[in-house]
C-alpha cells in the first residue's frame, strides 16, 4: 500500500526533507485505516473509528486516540468552564465524532452537558423553551444549524438572552452567519475548531478571531501550497499518523484581528472533487455511482444549488433506461437507495430532509460546453 511510496523516507529518514515527502492523499489514508482495522486492529487499540463520508463499501474513515487529543486542545483553547451548561446538538449517528467530542470536551471543562440531537424546524421553537428550562448556556452545533436555529429565533422575536456562547462543529460559519450573530444576538460569543476526521482537529478560533480563519495547534504542522492545506502530525500517539496529508481545501496565511501571536490560517474552498451539503462531505462520484448501480437508472448527475446558504439544496438528477416509468416510486426508490449507501449524504439529510432529492430528466446538463456532462454542477438562484 503505502510503504512502496514512502520506501526512500523508510530507507533513510534523517536525509529527506519534508518538502521532498509526497502528498498523502484522502484515498491513501482511508485504504490505509480501514487495511490496519481489518488485519492488524492491535496496531489501532484504543483508537475510536469515526467517518467523514463515503459509502458504506468504502467509507471515509479517521482514527482518534481515546484521550480525542485534549490535553493538546484544551491547553490552547477554552470556550467552556465550570458552571457552563452545553447543549450538544451535534448528532451521535453513525461514526460520527463532533457528538462525542463535545461530551468529552465539556465534561474535561466541567462543564454539564445536556447532549442532544439537531431538532427539525417544527421542533426549534419547544426545544428553545427545554433548553431554557434547563439553564443552557452554550450550545454545539453545525453552522447550518445554528443558521435555522437563528433564523427561527429571529423571526419569532426572541433574543434567546440565556444563551451566551455557540461551538461551532461539522462546518465553518460564513460571514453572513458571522454577521447574523453580531447584529441580531451581540451578547452571544462564538468559539470553532476545524479539522477533518483524518486529521483530527487542525485549529482553532476564538470570540475575535473572524469566520473561517483559525489557530494552528502545536501537535500539528501545517503548510500551504499549491497542493492546497497540507497536514503533517507531529503528536506521539496519533492514531494515524499524517504526513503531508492533502485536506482538500485551500488556505493562506494571515493576521488574526484577535491580536494572538503567529500567523492564523484562513480556510478557503474546496481544491478537491468533494462538495458540503449543510457541512457533510460528499463525493459527486459516490451519489452517481450508487444510483446507477440500480438497473433502472441510465445516469446520473449532482446538482447543488445555492450553496453555502440557508436553503442549499442537492440534486440527483436521472436518466432512465428505456421502458422505466417515470413515476413516485421509481424516484423514492433511487432516493432511499442513494442516501442508504452514503454515509456523508445520509448525515446531511437526517434532520433536513428536504435537502436532498432525485429528478428525472430528459438529458443531463453539459456544462461550459463539454461534450460530456461533468458528474457535478453548481447552480445559484439568490
Amino acid at each position: 500500500m503505502l510503504r512502496k511510496k514512502y520506501r526512500r523516507l523508510l530507507e533513510n529518514p534523517q536525509a529527506i526533507n519534508l518538502s521532498e515527502i509526497p502528498v498523502l492523499t484522502q484515498s491513501e489514508y482511508s485504504d490505509a485505516i480501514r487495511y490496519v482495522a481489518a488485519r492488524l486492529p492491535e496496531r489501532l487499540s484504543g483508537t475510536f473509528l469515526h467517518v467523514a463520508g463515503g459509502t458504506r463499501d468504502a467509507p471515509r474513515l479517521g482514527g482518534v486516540p481515546r484521550d480525542m487529543v485534549l490535553p493538546d486542545i484544551t491547553a490552547r483553547w477554552k470556550p467552556l468552564a465550570p458552571g457552563s451548561v452545553l447543549v450538544n446538538l451535534s448528532p451521535p449517528g453513525r461514526l460520527w465524532s463532533a457528538h462525542y467530542f463535545y461530551n468529552s470536551l465539556a465534561s474535561a471543562a466541567g462543564a454539564l452537558t445536556v447532549p442532544f440531537e439537531e431538532p427539525r424546524d417544527d421542533e426549534i421553537g419547544h426545544c428553545l423553551d427545554f433548553f431554557e428550562d434547563q439553564g443552557v448556556t452554550a450550545v454545539a452545533a453545525s453552522p447550518a444549524t445554528m443558521r435555522r436555529i437563528l433564523g427561527f429565533a429571529l423571526f419569532e422575536g426572541r433574543r434567546l438572552p440565556w444563551l451566551d456562547r455557540i461551538l461551532w462543529s461539522d462546518g465553518i460559519p460564513d460571514r453572513a452567519l458571522g454577521e447574523l450573530v453580531a447584529d441580531e444576538f451581540p451578547h452571544v460569543r462564538t468559539w470553532g475548531v476545524y479539522g477533518t476526521a483524518e486529521t483530527w482537529m487542525i485549529g482553532h478560533s476564538g470570540p475575535d478571531c473572524p469566520p473561517g480563519v483559525f489557530h494552528v495547534f502545536p501537535h500539528q504542522y501545517v503548510e500551504v501550497s499549491e497542493d492546497g492545506i497540507l497536514v503533517t502530525t507531529v503528536r506521539g500517539g496519533a492514531a494515524g499518523p499524517l504526513l503531508r496529508y492533502r485536506v482538500g481545501r485551500a488556505g493562506t496565511w494571515e493576521t488574526c484581528r484577535c491580536g494572538g501571536t503567529g500567523p492564523a490560517l484562513r480556510v478557503r474552498e474546496r481544491v478537491d472533487s468533494m462538495v458540503e451539503l449543510f457541512g457533510r462531505v460528499v463525493a459527486p462520484e459516490d451519489l452517481v455511482g450508487l444510483a446507477r448501480q440500480m438497473d433502472m437508472v441510465d445516469r446520473a448527475q449532482v446538482a447543488l444549488i445555492d450553496p453555502g446558504t440557508g436553503t442549499e439544496r442537492m440534486y440527483l438528477r436521472v436518466t432512465l433506461r428505456p421502458g422505466v416509468e417515470d413515476d413516485p416510486y421509481t424516484t423514492e426508490w433511487i432516493r432511499s437507495h442513494v442516501v442508504a449507501g452514503d454515509l456523508g449524504l445520509a448525515g446531511a439529510v437526517g434532520v433536513n430532509a428536504d435537502s436532498f432529492d432525485v429528478v428525472v430528466v430528459d438529458r443531463l446538463a453539459r456544462g461550459d460546453g463539454r461534450t460530456e456532462p461533468p458528474l457535478l454542477v453548481v447552480e445559484r438562484t439568490v
